[in-house]
């Protein structure tokens, strides 16, 4: 054996280590990203249950304990404000399969947002929603 093979020995291993460590450090890389993403997922679905549950609780205050929304609102200790009880409010109605309406899009908050039902965008003229 030749000290010239040698070196192509010593370069082709010395090249292969350093493949070998980058693939195991993209894994690892790839593992770490995918776990956070599914962290990311799970609380978002966690989160979206748990609204849905919050928006059913205010629905039955108001239909089957005939609150009023400000009412409704007042019970819940100052920890919802008007425009989250009207969104909680047309979440509930939309799970229900009951149509929002026109006017629960309009007291969505900010100037565009997508109708609870059907998904269309949502914009305010003079306090007023417009499809």
């Amino acid at each position: 054996m030749s000290g010239g093979q040698s070196v192509r020995q010593q370069a082709r291993r010395a090249a292969m280590a350093a493949q070998t460590k980058r693939k195991k450090e993209a894994e690892a890389q790839d593992r770490r990203r995918r776990d956070l993403a599914v962290k990311v997922m799970i609380g978002l679905k966690e989160r979206d249950a748990c609204e849905l549950d919050a928006a059913r609780a205010l629905r039955r205050l108001v239909e089957d304990e005939k609150l009023t929304m400000k009412e409704a609102i007042q019970w819940c200790g100052g920890e919802l404000t008007v425009s989250q009880g009207s969104r909680l409010k047309a979440l509930a109605a939309d799970a229900a399969g009951v149509g929002a309406t026109d006017d629960d899009a309009a007291v969505m908050p900010g100037p565009h947002r997508h109708h609870p039902r059907t998904g269309h965008e949502v914009r305010w003229r003079d306090g007023r929603a417009t499809h």
